[in-house]
Parts: C-alpha cells; sequence; structure tokens
C-alpha cells in the first residue's frame, strides 16, 4: 500500500471516529439534559389550562345564550370557545367539592369528606342508612357541550330536550350520546318551526296536523340516536300554544295517535311519553289543576291510552319551599302533590315521569324567600317524595345551570362563581344511589 493510501486510509478513519465521536457526545447530552414532561393537569368542565399561570381557570360562561330561539322565554348557560375534556388524567382524581382534577396521593380527598358528611345529613333526613332508588335522577334543558360533559363526568345519564330542525342541535344530540347520554325528546311547537310566546305565537304559527306528520318523520331521520319522545311540552300553556295543537283536546288526541304510529313503525321499541308535563300544583288556584286534569280525562277518553306507554308531569312548588308547608284548601304541599300524583296515576294506569321539577335559589319577585340552603332542602323532600311511588320512573331536575324566564335560578351550580351550590350535592346523593 503507498503512502498516499495510508493516508487517505488514515484520514477516513480519524473522521469516521470523529463523527462517531460527536455522535455519542450528542446523546449522551442528551440524556443528561432529558427531563421527563410534567403531565398537565386535565381541567375539568367550566375550567381550561392556562400553560402560563399552569393552573385551571374557570372559562367564560354567558348567561343569556338561548340556542335556536332569539325570543326564548328560558335562557340556557352557553360555554366560551374553549371546550375542556371530561375526565382527569390517570393520576389524578375528579374532586367533586373542587370541580378540579387532584392528584393522587392516597388521601382521603375533600370531595369524600363533603360528601361522607352530606350523605349522613341527607339519610338522616330520610331516615334510612342505606337508601337505594329504582327511579333514573336525569336534568332537563342545558343544551351545552361544557355542561352535558360536567353531568355526564359525575354519572347523570339522562336529559331532556326540546327537538329542533337545527344542524347545531343534531350534532349536540348525536356527540352527547356518544359521550354517554340518553335522551328524552320533546315533540313540540320547536319541532314544526313555530315560536310561541306568553304574548301569543310569533312566526310559524298555522301549522296543521300534517306539517306535525311530516316533522315527526323529520325528527326521527334526524336524530336516530332518540329512543324516547314526549309529545308536546305543557300543551294547555298559554305561552306555549300554537298551531293546529291550540290547546284543544281533540287535536293532542290526534296528534298523540299519528306521532305514535309514525315512531313505532320505524323504532318499535321507542317509548312514547304523553300529557307533556300535565301541571301537578298551583299556588294561585286548585282549580288550574283540576281543569287540566278534565282536559286529559278528555284526552284518554278519545282512546289515548292505546297510544301511550308513559304519561308525564311536572311539579313546581312556588312560592313555597318545604312539603310540610300548608297551601290550597288547608293540605300541605305534600298531600297537594300526592292528591294529583294519585289522580293520574288512578286515570291511565301507566308509568309516571316527572319530567320538570325544581325550585329557584334566588329571590326572584316579592313573596319568595329562597335561598340556597332552601333549595338544597327542598331537593331532598321533592325527589324522595317521587322516588317513594313505585309507579314514578323518572325524575328531571329543571335544571343545573342558567336561568329560567330571565330571572329564576333553578340551576344546582352557581352562575356567577360556577361553583356547586349546596343543592348539587343533594342531587349527586340521590345520582350515587340509584339502582337503575
Amino acid at each position: 500500500m503507498t503512502r498516499t493510501n495510508i493516508m487517505k486510509t488514515n484520514i477516513a478513519y480519524f473522521l469516521l471516529i470523529l463523527v462517531v465521536s460527536a455522535i455519542i457526545i450528542i446523546v449522551i447530552a442528551g440524556f443528561l439534559n432529558h427531563k421527563t414532561p410534567v403531565e398537565e393537569p386535565v381541567c375539568v368542565p367550566f375550567y381550561y389550562y392556562n400553560s402560563t399561570s399552569k393552573q385551571c381557570q374557570p372559562q367564560t360562561i354567558s348567561p343569556a345564550c338561548p340556542p335556536n330561539r332569539p325570543d326564548s322565554e328560558v335562557y340556557f348557560a352557553c360555554s366560551g370557545t374553549k371546550i375542556t375534556p371530561d375526565i382527569c388524567p390517570s393520576n389524578y382524581t375528579f374532586n367533586r367539592a373542587k370541580s378540579q382534577c387532584i392528584i393522587n396521593n392516597g388521601a382521603t380527598t375533600a370531595s369524600t369528606t363533603t360528601l361522607i358528611s352530606l350523605n349522613t345529613s341527607i339519610t338522616t333526613t330520610l331516615n334510612t342508612a342505606n337508601h337505594k332508588f329504582s327511579q333514573q335522577f336525569c336534568l332537563n334543558g342545558d343544551q351545552n357541550t361544557t355542561v352535558m360533559r360536567y353531568a355526564i363526568a359525575n354519572g347523570i345519564k339522562c336529559f331532556r330536550a326540546d327537538i329542533y330542525n337545527s344542524e347545531s342541535e343534531i350534532n349536540f344530540i348525536a356527540n352527547a350520546t356518544k359521550a354517554g347520554a340518553q335522551y328524552i325528546g320533546i315533540l313540540d311547537y320547536a319541532t314544526v318551526g313555530a315560536q310561541p310566546s306568553i304574548y301569543g305565537c310569533v312566526s310559524g304559527c298555522n301549522w296543521t296536523l300534517d306539517t306535525w306528520n311530516a316533522s315527526i318523520v323529520t325528527a326521527i331521520d334526524d336524530y336516530p340516536e332518540i329512543h324516547v319522545w314526549e309529545i308536546y311540552n305543557e300543551p294547555l300553556g298559554a305561552n306555549f300554544a300554537s298551531g293546529y295543537e291550540n290547546r284543544n283536546a281533540s287535536h293532542y288526541f290526534n296528534m298523540i295517535k299519528s306521532a305514535y304510529s309514525i315512531i313505532k313503525s320505524r323504532d318499535p321499541n321507542a317509548t312514547i311519553v304523553c300529557f307533556g308535563g300535565a301541571q301537578m300544583f298551583s299556588a294561585f288556584s286548585s282549580n288550574s289543576v283540576q281543569n287540566e286534569f278534565i282536559f286529559y280525562q278528555q284526552v284518554w277518553k278519545y282512546g289515548a291510552s292505546k297510544y301511550c306507554d308513559a304519561i308525564s308531569l311536572h311539579a313546581y312548588n312556588q312560592p313555597y319551599y318545604n312539603f310540610d308547608q300548608i297551601v290550597n284548601n288547608g293540605v300541605t304541599l305534600e298531600q297537594s302533590y300526592n292528591n294529583t300524583l294519585n289522580m293520574y296515576e288512578n286515570l291511565t294506569n301507566k308509568p309516571i315521569w316527572i319530567t320538570e321539577t325544581g325550585m329557584p335559589s334566588n329571590n326572584w319577585t316579592p313573596g319568595i324567600n329562597y335561598s340556597e340552603q332552601k333549595q338544597a332542602a327542598f331537593l331532598v323532600q321533592d325527589l324522595n317524595f317521587f322516588a317513594s311511588h313505585p309507579f314514578v320512573k323518572r325524575i328531571y331536575w329543571f335544571h343545573l345551570i342558567g336561568y329560567a324566564n330571565k330571572r329564576e335560578d333553578y340551576g344546582l351550580l352557581n352562575m356567577t362563581t360556577l361553583q356547586p351550590k349546596p343543592a348539587w350535592y343533594s342531587y349527586l346523593y340521590f345520582i350515587d344511589n340509584e339502582t337503575n
């Protein structure tokens, strides 16, 4: 081998050694400088992770964002642009009391302590240490992704919503169902595109039975995830009257009959819930409850029993807040509720769903003496009362967050702080003790 070749070979070896050495140095340096990435906490609904402050912070929520109905009397909470996950990372536990993901450390969390204390108080009220409920406890309204995730993360499964011919609503229900939600869809004025109000119908007011039938077909096609349907919302409510229904018993019966036939032909196992929430109590006149009962008696006489799998009632207690208070005709609120409930059970012999019940936590009008503590106490009485009747199968609280009629705060979460009210923990007691 010539000297020139030897020199070239040595240079090549030298360069190779340099390259290999450089690679080894880079690898070692990278290893020495490597830091195990810190897993960022996943924020619970209503919170987002701020990478600058390294904290979960409340997201913006507006108290007045009615979906699809700008003139709506009922306002639900609308989330901001940031959508948060509904679960904690593997090494975190959801702390209900703090509404945060807390890192696991083997200690009893504040939420556990809070719930143990609360459960002891509630079980004392119910006079039973291990109360279990065959009913399902559900939420009404709250058509909002963040609200829905928060509810599902806490074990709530069933929800109720008006059915709109709206792409956003269709997508919302589809996504909520994938996340575990079970919906009862209300077929009513919204389904046919009408906008009634307390001042009279605003638009889409002249719909017919043919319009109704066509809208049912569209709703079933648009919402294949829904297998439980409620026929109208409060058919006798002046602020919901419009078109063919217009508080007419024979017309309402025809709507039930046609909806049942259309739905069952496409989904034989679907559940049809009739009466749309008949009124259980009125502080202003016991006659209004009786007048509604006469209306539904007539609907039943037309033959509605063949087209209803269950019926629904609405139970509101204003201005009272305790089941022991004396109301109409010298009876207590509990006796009044019981009388109405038994009237409808005797009339129909069908399962009863309470698709709306609730009590505000704020003094929204003169003569009201409410508070968050009274709301929590009433919720326990209310849900336990209905759960004590085996023919009552579902109870829907109205609702998780937001105002009704722009002023009444029925929510279980505080609209300002987004933190749970006492009633939220009372509600969770019933959710945690469902056997269904």
